[in-house]
């Protein structure tokens, strides 16, 4: 059963970098999960979907309007990922 929850001031969420090979992206971390950005716009305020969404069909995402989460639903399909944050501030997934 997924779980779905209108939420507001969900405080658990870290803007983070992750370096893949050379390059860095710009992601969300909430409850040890990454997120990335979904680039369509698709109703009010930004929607983040699990990393794993495209590779690996897990269908977490959230939404948040301004600094407060909205909307959320967390029956992702894969543990979280295990990130180590180097020296220079930057996560890698290990």
């Amino acid at each position: 059963m997924a779980a779905h929850s209108q939420a507001t001031g969900h405080t658990d969420i870290e803007y983070i970098s992750l370096r893949r090979g050379k390059r860095v992206f710009q992601l969300v971390k909430m409850n040890g999960y990454t997120y990335s950005k979904n680039t369509g716009k698709c109703g009010p305020g930004n929607l983040w979907l699990c990393s794993k969404y495209k590779r690996g069909k897990c269908p977490a995402k959230f939404r948040v309007i301004g600094d407060k989460v909205i909307y959320y639903t967390v029956n992702h399909t894969h543990q979280p990922p295990v990130l180590k944050k180097a020296l220079d501030g930057v996560y890698q997934i290990y």
